[in-house]
């Protein structure tokens, strides 16, 4: 499991991940960006922890998020270019945490 809190940690772990994942979680750290940030600059910003963007990074990983049922609030597919992968909405201290799963997965709930 990767907690990204900040722009330098997602730079860490592109090497582990295909290029059209990276783009995809780019994406998805610049509208955290916009939507949370107080007028700092994305170096400065920092996620708070309910708020960290979570990268599972096993199928053991993925079944226990989506086993806590009650807390979850969206399961959804993203097809990107070369990869397919689960973004998991989970209600965390008033406020929805995005969890990604990008191992194939067959989703059974």
């Amino acid at each position: 499991m990767k907690k990204i809190h900040n722009y330098n940690e997602l730079l860490v772990v592109k090497e582990l991940f295909p290029v059209d994942v990276l783009e995809y979680l780019k994406e998805e750290f610049h509208g955290l960006f916009e939507y949370y940030s107080n007028g700092e600059e994305i170096g400065e910003f920092l996620l708070l922890t309910h708020q960290a963007m979570i990268i599972l990074e096993s199928k053991a990983e993925t079944n226990q998020v989506l086993t806590n049922i009650l807390e979850l609030e969206f399961v959804e597919e993203i097809k990107l270019n070369i990869t397919t992968l689960l973004r998991i909405g989970v209600y965390q201290s008033e406020d929805v945490q995005i969890y990604y799963s990008i191992y194939p997965y067959t989703m059974i709930l």
